[in-house]
């Protein structure tokens, strides 16, 4: 189970968690880097209140089944129309077979890509808390 902490101190960096899988994020830190952002491209503001908002959008794993006949091909750019049909927006995808170094995790693949969906595959999509009704 991936572990992430916040840590509100810089100096408590020595004692964050250093597990494979195990993750931090020094806020102040973080916001410094989100500040950054923001100064080079304004645009990005939105973008980052929304995903930062308590009742915005946020990132989610969900079957690709929701999106995809799993069992059979399909490009990244079926399953993102899907996604967008269905209210979200699919930015990536986990795969169930884990290999290093990103643990079938693949962010952003081109929209031209084809691979067999597999019914234990998961779509990283950004959207509402609740999932819309089928």
């Amino acid at each position: 189970m991936p572990v992430v902490t916040e840590l509100t101190d810089d100096r408590n960096r020595l004692i964050a968690p250093s597990a494979p899988g195990a993750d931090f994020v020094v806020s102040g830190r973080l916001i410094g880097l989100l500040m950054t952002q923001i100064s080079q491209n304004p645009h990005l503001t939105a973008v980052f209140g929304e995903l930062l908002a308590p009742d915005g959008n946020t990132l989610h794993l969900r079957p690709a089944a929701h999106y995809v006949r799993t069992g059979r091909t399909a490009s990244f750019a079926a399953v993102a129309a899907s996604a967008a049909h269905q209210g979200a927006c699919a930015i990536g995808y986990r795969s169930h077979a884990p290999t290093p170094p990103d643990d079938g995790l693949r962010i952003n693949p081109p929209k031209a890509h084809v691979r067999y969906w597999h019914p234990e595959d998961d779509i990283v999509i950004i959207a509402p808390e609740t999932p819309p009704a089928r």
